[in-house]
């Protein structure tokens, strides 16, 4: 029995050392995956054990707070999703380097930890070799010739938004400048996105703006989507049980709202109007032009000729993008 005795209270005492022991080593670890920044002179708000400056977004809106870091820090800040480095940039000539001049060495982005449903193929969640061919197919709708064709869907727009500015004055000269221009973005979406006239800066009940805002509401405090960026490997348990990022109906509204208006235009081409959704239906038919040979006249092409395509990337792909592809863009 003595001898029993012993042989427990050794086995205790082990794994109460080794408990201690993996518990300094992570904290070992824990520690020095949050002084990447310093170790390299990048300035950066304090990071706290295991969570880094996550707990900093569910405080308050994110954008608040990358705001509130910038001023602190400058234009380049180093903060730390739990134990993943993520570098804030706001400077624009090196934002211009990154997405314009060398975009083709920075195609992969901070993967989502959630499903967002048909969003999944949108071009900021997508990468590698997809991510370069639905750029390239993308790219000649934001060139400056085909921006000046949808003027005047946008001139429409920001002439209501002057008539309501106008009215405000004469009534009691308060003006909510957040609901005004949110209204003038919302209509320019729906209108070059869609195809759709929603007037929201005098109908805030249209279904378009009720949807649009919850698309918005991002659920970052979400017990599984703070769990899921913590621990990445139950990702696929999420994805098994279909958690999404964006309300599932948001998503579904959106989805039909496309494909109707795709469907509509494609079975009467006469009905045909210059817009971003126009251009994505031609992309989706082999109609738009490649980035590299598309006109002279966009700042991509002036950079994507010399900076040239990525070695690990395969250009020899499809040209005309599919309907996941269109839906999840608009």
């Amino acid at each position: 029995m003595a001898v029993l005795g012993t042989i427990s209270g050794l086995f205790l005492m082990t794994t109460v050392y080794l408990m201690v022991a993996v518990v300094v080593i992570f904290f070992i670890y824990d520690y020095w995956t949050h002084t990447y920044f310093k170790r390299l002179g990048i300035p950066g708000p304090p990071p706290k054990p295991i969570f880094g400056n996550a707990l900093d977004f569910s405080k308050q809106p994110i954008f608040d707070v990358i705001d509130e870091y910038a001023n602190k820090y400058g234009p380049v800040v180093g903060i730390y999703m739990w134990r993943r480095p993520l570098l804030l940039i706001r400077d624009l000539d090196m934002l211009r380097d990154i997405m314009v001049k060398d975009h083709h060495r920075f195609y992969n982005k901070f993967p989502f930890p959630m499903s967002s449903g048909n969003f999944d193929n949108a071009l900021f969640l997508l990468r590698d070799a997809q991510w370069k061919r639905v750029r390239d197919i993308t790219t000649p709708t934001f060139t400056g010739k085909k921006m000046k064709m949808m003027s005047g869907i946008l001139n429409e727009g920001a002439d209501t938004m002057v008539e309501k500015l106008l009215q405000s004055c004469d009534e009691d000269g308060n003006i909510d400048s957040l609901e005004l221009f949110g209204s003038f973005v919302m209509d320019s979406v729906a209108s070059c996105g869609f195809g759709l006239k929603v007037n929201s800066q005098k109908d805030k009940d249209h279904l378009f703006i009720k949807n649009g805002k919850r698309f918005f509401e991002f659920i970052f405090n979400s017990p599984v989507f703070m769990a899921v960026s913590f621990m990445p490997f139950l990702r696929p348990v999420v994805k098994f049980f279909n958690f999404s990022l964006f309300p599932k109906d948001v998503i579904h509204f959106f989805t039909d709202v496309t494909e109707k208006a795709v469907a509509l235009r494609e079975s009467h081409p006469s009905r045909q109007r210059v817009d971003f959704l126009q251009l994505l239906i031609d992309a989706k038919n082999g109609k738009s032009k490649m980035a590299s040979e598309n006109d002279e006249d966009d700042i991509h092409n002036k950079y994507f000729k010399d900076a040239g395509a990525d070695e690990n990337i395969s250009t020899k792909t499809q040209k005309y993008l599919t309907r996941e592809e269109l839906l999840a863009q608009n």
